[in-house]
């Protein structure tokens, strides 16, 4: 049986996902307006971007919120999409800052990712 997952988030921790989900939403956004892709590739940037959307419900919608304490009620099935798709992107992207043509220039992308892993962890992904 899976462990519970954690559901209270510090500011920092909110600002950023808060962040990450907007990127994310910014990539999905774009593959529904090009249209590119089959049906599969559409119908899991809508589920992505669906799941974002309603990470935000949790984290507020402004870009600063004043709550000195955030609560995950999200149903664990979205929590561990999103848990999944952040892992995932941060994983890729340390490769590519740490072993890229480019990773000298990436320290802070780099130190940013691994937050991502550590935040993610925290609620109750697996990295």
């Amino acid at each position: 049986m899976a462990a519970p997952l954690a559901r209270g988030l510090t500011p920092e921790q909110r600002d950023l996902l808060w962040n990450e989900a907007w990127l994310e939403l910014e990539v999905q956004t774009g593959i529904c307006e090009q249209g590119e892709g089959g049906r599969a590739e559409l119908c899991d940037a809508l589920q992505r971007a669906s799941d974002f959307v309603r990470l935000y419900d949790d984290l507020g919608w402004e870009v600063v919120d004043e709550r000195e304490s955030y609560t995950l009620s999200m149903p664990d099935d979205q929590l561990e999409r999103i848990g999944g798709y952040l892992r995932t992107s941060a994983r890729e992207l340390l490769r590519d800052e740490t072993t890229g043509p480019f990773a000298e220039n990436c320290p802070d992308r780099i130190d940013h990712n691994l937050e991502v892993l550590h935040v993610v962890q925290a609620i109750g992904g697996d990295t």
